[in-house]
């Protein structure tokens, strides 16, 4: 009997996209996930709906009808379960399944790095939109290419994780972004960082000749990556001159290209917060430069651009302190940056979290003691981080039990021009379903303590 049959393995926001694009596509789709819950029973339903086969829990009923498996990021490939599947048909991602079906004249502007994705393929979506393109935006940050793939789009601007990237096979990008590469997500492969460095650089594995480059030029373990001669490459750097690409002189980010050199807007002008922002905004300059023909298209979006979610958001200011919402800061290089952006002396950090990437929050003692006012430690971290702390000599410090108890805390121990600032530098799953999760609680938790301080008035 020959297979002809798609195997779709998770039942996330990814599996479903790609269980119903490959049923719009003709595929005979079957599904396995899990476990059922109330938070998927939806999706479930939407299966049964649209006459797709599934089982709950993992088996080889399906291993006889399929020769494709559809692999969602969430799921360990060194699963025993995955690789039984493996020995039985190919495994792919959700993203280069959906590649299979992007038209020759679609334009696809892939993101990936460890920090900085999701503002970077907001900002690339956000460019092209004003500039008068009909853009998509997807991926990883919450909408699956699969669900927009066969969409009237000349653009996809789409967030890819290093996950993502594990099963890919043809996939290959308009313009493939690299931001940076910092030890995260290393309990994935096995603590061990040049497996990660490795899957990251997969977003350039099938360049073609018309393909374009874009690479952070101040991260040094991007510098000797090898390209061929003629590629188009541009870098973005925050400290120097760049032979093509985007770079600050005289507070204006300009872009030089082909030796002409071309004054794109002031830094001033910026609305978001950030040092690291600068970053990002040079990256989407560099990434939708040859599709944008006005070049004020920049400055009426990043006059405007404000943090996404959970990303250095500003949540309230109450009596001249600043309570910032930094959830997504998940690992110390994340953190590092939101330390950056304020002035010395004036955060009360809420630190701490998940304990499974095993952290080294020293590497940032110099910062916690010239940055913080005071430290509120919090979740599965917060003894080893104080014990370190006490080594260190860093006394400005104190456990907390939870988010409302750190919100509180740090009010109280914060003045006028001082920001109580959620960065944990760590993973949230100690506490929490996820950071977007961890950073909604923090915003209820001011919103009630600048509720009760009003009322108490």
């Amino acid at each position: 009997m020959e297979k002809n049959g798609i195997l779709i393995i998770g039942l996330g926001k990814s599996g479903i996209a790609a269980a119903l694009l490959a049923k719009r596509r003709g595929y005979d789709v079957y599904v396995t996930e899990y476990k059922r819950t109330p938070k998927n029973e939806n999706r479930f339903r939407k299966l049964e709906e649209h006459g797709i086969e599934y089982e709950v829990g993992n088996s080889d009923k399906f291993f006889n009808k399929c020769n494709t498996a559809v692999i969602s990021p969430g799921i360990d490939p060194k699963l025993d379960y995955i690789r039984s599947v493996e020995k039985n048909m190919n495994i792919i991602s959700e993203i280069e399944f959906a590649y299979k079906f992007k038209k020759e004249n679609q334009k696809l502007i892939a993101i990936t790095g460890t920090n900085g994705k999701s503002t970077v393929t907001t900002m690339i979506y956000k460019i092209l939109k004003k500039a008068g393109k009909k853009v998509a935006l997807t991926g990883n940050i919450g909408y699956p290419l699969s669900d927009y793939i066969d969409g009237d789009y000349d653009f996809f601007s789409c967030e890819v994780s290093s996950y993502q990237l594990e099963k890919i096979e043809k996939f290959s990008p308009d313009v493939s972004v690299l931001l940076n590469v910092t030890p995260d997500h290393l309990n994935r492969y096995d603590y061990n960082f040049d497996d990660y460095f490795k899957t990251k650089l997969k977003i350039f594995e099938n360049l073609k000749n018309t393909s374009t480059v874009v690479i952070n030029g101040d991260e040094e373990n991007l510098k000797n990556i090898d390209f061929e001669e003629n590629r188009d490459i541009l870098s973005f750097s925050r400290n120097k001159v760049v032979k093509n690409g985007a770079y600050i002189l005289d507070r204006n980010f300009v872009l030089r290209k082909n030796n002409k050199i071309k004054k794109i807007m002031s830094v001033d002008s910026v609305k978001i917060e950030g040092i690291h922002n600068l970053w990002n905004i040079m990256a989407s300059i560099c990434a939708t430069e040859k599709y944008v023909s006005d070049i004020n298209v920049y400055q009426e979006v990043f006059e405007e651009f404000e943090s996404l979610e959970h990303r250095l958001e500003t949540v309230d200011i109450y009596n001249g302190i600043k309570f910032i919402n930094d959830s997504k800061a998940t690992n110390i290089e994340s953190l590092e940056k939101a330390l950056e952006s304020f002035k010395n002396n004036r955060i009360i950090l809420i630190l701490g979290g998940d304990a499974s990437k095993k952290s080294d929050f020293m590497r940032l003692k110099t910062l916690f003691k010239n940055k913080c006012k005071f430290i509120l430690l919090i979740g599965e971290t917060k003894n080893s981080i104080a014990d370190s702390f006490n080594k260190e000599g860093i006394n400005n410090h104190m456990k907390v039990e939870d988010m409302d108890e750190a919100v509180s805390m740090g009010y109280k121990k914060g003045n006028r021009k001082d920001v109580v600032l959620l960065s944990p530098g760590a993973a949230s799953f100690d506490m929490y379903d996820n950071f977007e999760q961890r950073g909604k609680i923090f915003k209820e938790s001011v919103n009630k303590l600048v509720t009760g301080e009003k009322n108490a008035v």
